[in-house]
């Protein structure tokens, strides 16, 4: 029998950000994109949602990260303990983990750069997928050759010919032209882009004013403030 899995925190909040919007939009919306500022809760709500769905349909998610050593510090810093307290990881052979709650299987982390060791990999029961910063600042780490084909045949993998799954991707609002954008020709835009037809929902979501009042009494607020790191990253 399935356990249930315990969660101790909630997608839900007047102060972080919460996939309600895209969500709402239901089977028109396959795609989720959001690049929004550090810390504003996107990878917690991603990780939230996906132990909701657990509970709520026995489903299984996908979280990906670029590269192997920013999974294992992933798994390191327990990101995924502080919402889901009770799993454990266990190494899968093929450079990633799966992720379980006593007998159950809850997720599988995968590193996008060994996607092809997963290629004859069943994943029946996945409905979410993650793909967290997708998008980089320019430095040391590189974009993958071909990266978002190489995540289209993972996702293809994972799905194949089922319906009844969202692909959510997430990072700092550091590169608006990341390869997914381009994949896509995503246009400039403010707030959201929809594209209907294709299932896309893009969002740039600004800083909750509750969170902001929060920020504006810390030392780094201060520190940065009439910076251009300042505007990026409280603006």
């Amino acid at each position: 029998m399935k356990q249930r899995l315990r969660l101790i925190k909630t997608l839900n909040t007047d102060i972080y950000y919460n996939f309600s919007k895209p969500l709402s939009y239901g089977d028109i919306v396959s795609w989720i994109d959001v690049k929004g500022g550090r810390g504003i809760g996107k990878t917690t709500g991603a990780l939230v949602l996906a132990g909701n769905w657990f509970n709520k349909y026995n489903s299984e998610f996908v979280y990906i990260r670029r590269y192997k050593p920013e999974l294992k510090k992933f798994v390191n810093k327990d990101t995924l303990r502080d919402v889901m307290p009770d799993v454990a990881y266990l190494g899968d052979g093929s450079g990633g983990y799966t992720v379980v709650n006593k007998d159950d299987v809850v997720g599988h982390l995968i590193p996008l750069s060994t996607a092809i060791n997963y290629k004859s990999v069943q994943f029946p029961k996945v409905k979410l997928i993650i793909y967290d910063e997708s998008s980089l600042p320019k430095g040391n780490t590189h974009y993958l050759t071909d990266e978002v084909t190489t995540l289209m045949e993972l996702i293809s993998t994972i799905v194949r010919t089922r319906t009844d799954y969202k692909i959510i991707t997430l990072s700092n609002n550091v590169d608006l032209f990341a390869p997914i954008n381009r994949f896509y020709n995503i246009p400039l835009f403010e707030d959201y882009y929809l594209d209907k037809s294709r299932g896309l929902f893009f969002e740039h979501p600004k800083n909750n004013p509750k969170l902001l009042a929060l920020e504006e009494k810390t030392p780094l607020y201060r520190l940065t403030k009439g910076t251009s790191y300042h505007e990026y990253h409280y603006n």
